[in-house]
């Protein structure tokens, strides 16, 4: 079972990398921004790739859950960009999804908050602050929509920031042309 639900998260994935490279930077350079656009490249025209940095599997909590998903992280210039595809238990009314950086109930900034379509599928991105390293895990909790900003306590996937590692087919073309392949990329 867990084999199966990692082949369908990688096949997400392969989905998500497609959209986030060919459609994601459209929806950027249109002007689906939150003002900060300087920091994501602005005009986007200035020769900025939209670089995979790495992925990480986002596990279940709760055991026997047939929860999943899985986060990419990409940057953009200095911009460090989150997306993500999960399957989750579908959301009832008044009820959502957020995402997280965490380290503890008292040490948590959302990245935002959704509902999942009828069959529990759930995806979104976020621009990621420039510590998001400074947080352990990557979270998902189950919330009610209310005024109340806080964690509830109620997590359902989770992945360690720590683990956030490029595809095995980025890391071979890295291993294999190594050797002044990365000249130019400073700056």
């Amino acid at each position: 079972v867990r084999r199966r639900r990692i082949l369908a998260i990688a096949g997400g994935a392969v989905v998500l990398l497609a959209l986030i490279l060919f459609v994601w930077p459209v929806g950027l350079l249109g002007g689906d921004d939150d003002g900060g656009d300087s920091a994501a490249g602005g005009n986007g025209q200035g020769g900025q790739q939209t670089r995979l940095v790495g992925q990480v599997v986002l596990e279940p909590l709760r055991e026997g859950s047939d929860d999943a998903g899985l986060a990419l992280v990409t940057r953009t210039g200095d911009q460090f960009e989150l997306a993500l595809e999960a399957r989750l238990t579908p959301t009832k009314r008044n009820q959502a999804y957020e995402v997280w950086l965490y380290n503890s109930a008292d040490d948590a900034k959302s990245l935002g908050a959704q509902v999942t379509d009828a069959q529990g599928n759930f995806a979104g991105r976020a621009n990621l602050p420039a510590n998001y390293k400074s947080y352990r895990f990557l979270d998902i909790s189950r919330e009610t929509v209310d005024r109340n900003a806080a964690h509830s306590g109620t997590s359902v996937l989770r992945g360690e920031i720590a683990d956030v590692e490029q595809p095995v087919q980025q890391q071979q073309q890295q291993q294999g042309g190594n050797s002044g392949a990365d000249g130019g990329d400073g700056g």
